[in-house]
């Protein structure tokens, strides 16, 4: 359900689409070509606030790509989509996307002759999504 949220705004939003086009996966690549963002997502428990039924959910995005200043656009854009919106992703309401924690940056080498072979930076997001309210209440 939150995967296809999170697939939904990022492929959609003109920023991000124009750096990694639709190369948005859930955990791996299957194919590692890059640039690509892959995210996980973790539940948190239900809880309720104002008779209103909430989920919370942990969403961590690892943004991939061959060169450090691309890995740092990729991540600026997808900071923009997703960071403080809420709204209608992929038909699921959204309630609020914020980023949660600080990204922290890392760079691979094939280990041969030390060559890097990709740059990686991560952010993690909590998403709420409303469950009292059917999908239909959303628009």
């Amino acid at each position: 359900m939150i995967g296809k949220a999170i697939f939904a705004m990022l492929s959609t939003d003109a920023g991000v689409k124009a750096l990694v086009d639709d190369r948005i996966y859930p955990s791996v690549s299957p194919d590692n070509v890059y640039p690509l963002v892959a995210y996980s997502v973790e539940q948190e428990p239900e809880v309720s606030v104002d008779e209103q039924e909430w989920k919370e959910f942990s969403v961590a995005l690892t943004i991939v790509s061959r060169s450090y200043a691309n890995t740092q656009k990729i991540a600026k854009a997808v900071k923009q989509a997703m960071d403080g919106q809420r709204g209608t992703w992929g038909g699921i309401f959204i309630g609020i996307c914020s980023l949660n924690a600080p990204t922290s940056e890392d760079s691979y080498s094939d280990g041969s002759n030390s060559e890097i072979i990709y740059h990686t930076q991560e952010q993690t997001y909590r998403v709420w999504i409303n469950l009292t309210k059917g999908e239909s209440d959303h628009g």
